[in-house]
């Protein structure tokens, strides 16, 4: 309901934008310049549109700007046939192009930000090890919306393989590669 609420509203501002902004964009009577900085403010309303309904709605990413769009291509495009311009068809194409591009980065910027929230493992101790130092943990998969496959391992992993001599990052590689389970004590034993 919320999303078919925002649809309509994207709809509607598109149909505002489209009327006041590419309408008038065509029908400006001024040079060349004039009428390109028109156009141009215009596309960066609408790219800046996309950009925040992708970034605070990304279930539908690019999809957020031909919503935004399709009013404004639709008047062009009736306007066209009164009074063909080859110019209007590169202007519908830079239109749509901009809006879902904005869009699908509103998207992504989301993403980036959701990516820098590390997921990181503490020291976890096994019940049956209270008193000792060493600890295993298996490795875990995770699967984000998009499908892609993270896998998670202790914050240590970072320190084990980016600090020493070649040769203990290389016996620490060759150890990790071995395990079934990440083995920590295992990890530092082959640092020494």
């Amino acid at each position: 309901m919320k999303y078919n609420i925002i649809k309509l509203l994207a709809i509607l501002i598109g149909i505002i934008i489209g009327f006041f902004g590419v309408i008038n964009s065509v029908f400006s009577d001024g040079a060349l310049a004039e009428r390109l900085i028109t156009i141009s403010i215009i596309l960066a309303i609408y790219a800046i549109l996309s950009a925040l309904l992708g970034f605070l709605l990304p279930a539908y990413s690019w999809a957020w700007g031909l919503l935004l769009c399709i009013p404004g291509v639709l008047f062009l495009f009736l306007y066209m046939f009164t009074e063909f311009n080859p110019y209007y068809l590169i202007y519908i194409i830079t239109l749509i192009s901009v809006s879902c591009l904005g869009a699908y980065g509103g998207n992504k910027i989301k993403a980036i930000k959701k990516g820098r929230e590390q997921i990181k493992l503490t020291k976890r101790r096994s019940k049956d090890a209270e008193n000792s130092t060493s600890f295993m943990i298996w490795y875990v998969w995770i699967q984000d919306r998009y499908g892609l496959s993270w896998q998670i391992v202790p914050e240590t992993m970072g320190e084990f393989l980016s600090s020493g001599t070649k040769d203990e990052i290389k016996r620490v590689t060759e150890a990790f590669l071995k395990m079934k389970k990440i083995d920590i004590a295992l990890l530092e034993k082959a640092k020494l």
